[in-house]
């Protein structure tokens, strides 16, 4: 695919993965308008554009919404060669007690808003004689393994499959679908989403530092799928080594994190918190009663936390488990975020998961 001479509208394009595409789009000659629910975010972008950039408001959540957008983007631009719906929205927690209403409206947005914005798009691209549409999805929607974000890996997932039937439905109609899966990216989506009995940190937590990727090194991998066409842009490390082992294990949980002979991998883990120096040996004692549950847990090999020794209020956690899904459901388990709780309580802070091996 060439990108100079094309035309783009974006829907989810005022901050995040969506600010770097357009950008890196507008740097390549095609002009865009760009939809966001912060018509002000998009404002902004769209002034920072090389080639002709606009922008105005769309909430795929509403059909009114996204079909003045998308008269919009055909005013503006004449046809549509490449739609982008990247807009989305985050809900999860402790799945049993996640309300129907947070789970309708995360499916209004990420699974119907396709719905919406596939109505709104595909007969004027078809008419014009074809185009391209994106879809973001995310690397949950291929790797299943953050238990706390359920509702949100099913409209992920939910939305490869999607892809997969649209971009047969459209193919005689000079369409071509992508869908894009980004890795944990640094942007404030996750934080931005509902979260029912669980605190926000944990979600960051429970990622690595070193596994994040930013931005615009996410828009970057989407750009490069585009160059040739791919329908699975993927910016997961080997994703098709991931998905053969999951293929392989009949979908096993702990599947996407086997190693090339289809085993699980020992996981060595090493985390730590802070707490307030008069709170430490209180705290000290949750873990150390959890400790003593922990060791019961499915594929549990070794947890203990200790005291820093150049850091009197940092708790260093050390752990190993037979595989990732077995530190998913240690997450988890009963009693797990009575714990976290009752130490976010003592004023805790700073929680951090390195996994080591």
């Amino acid at each position: 695919m060439e990108f100079k001479g094309k035309t783009a509208a974006i829907i989810g394009g005022g901050g995040g993965i969506g600010r770097e595409l357009a950008l890196m789009l507008s740097e390549a000659g095609v002009r865009i308008v760009l939809g966001d629910v912060d018509e002000t975010s998009a404002k902004d972008v769209a002034a920072q554009g090389v080639a002709e950039m606009y922008a105005t408001r769309c909430d795929i959540g509403e059909d009114a919404s996204v079909n003045a957008f998308a008269d919009y983007a055909f005013d503006k631009l004449g046809q549509v060669d490449l739609l982008f719906n990247h807009a989305g929205v985050s809900v999860g927690g402790l799945l049993e007690q996640i309300p129907s209403a947070d789970w309708n409206w995360m499916l209004n947005v990420n699974l119907t808003g396709l719905g919406r914005s596939v109505a709104a798009f595909v007969p004027r691209m078809t008419e014009q004689g074809g185009g391209w549409i994106i879809n973001t999805s995310s690397g949950l929607g291929l790797f299943h393994d953050l238990p706390f974000g359920g509702p949100y890996i099913a409209t992920k997932a939910g939305i490869i499959a999607y892809s997969r039937a649209l971009a047969t439905y459209t193919r005689n109609r000079g369409i071509g679908v992508s869908v894009f899966c980004p890795d944990a990216t640094a942007t404030n989506f996750m934080s931005a989403g509902r979260l029912t009995g669980i605190p926000k940190e944990i979600l960051a937590a429970g990622v690595s530092a070193d596994k994040i990727q930013t931005a615009l090194q996410a828009a970057e991998v989407l750009i490069e799928g585009l160059k040739t066409d791919r329908f699975l842009i993927s910016a997961i490390p080997e994703t098709s080594e991931k998905l053969l082992a999951m293929a392989k294990a009949d979908l096993a949980p702990e599947s996407d994190a086997f190693d090339k002979n289809g085993q699980s991998r020992i996981v060595v883990s090493k985390g730590g918190l802070r707490v307030p120096l008069d709170k430490r040996d209180e705290a000290l004692a949750l873990f150390r009663e959890f400790a003593d549950i922990t060791q019961g847990h499915y594929g549990c090999q070794f947890y203990d936390i200790t005291i820093s020794a150049s850091d009197p209020e940092q708790l260093v956690i050390f752990e190993v488990w037979d595989s990732k899904a077995a530190l998913d459901a240690h997450a988890a388990a009963p009693g797990a975020m009575d714990l976290i709780l009752k130490l976010f309580a003592l004023g805790a802070s700073d929680f951090g998961v390195q996994e080591i091996h």
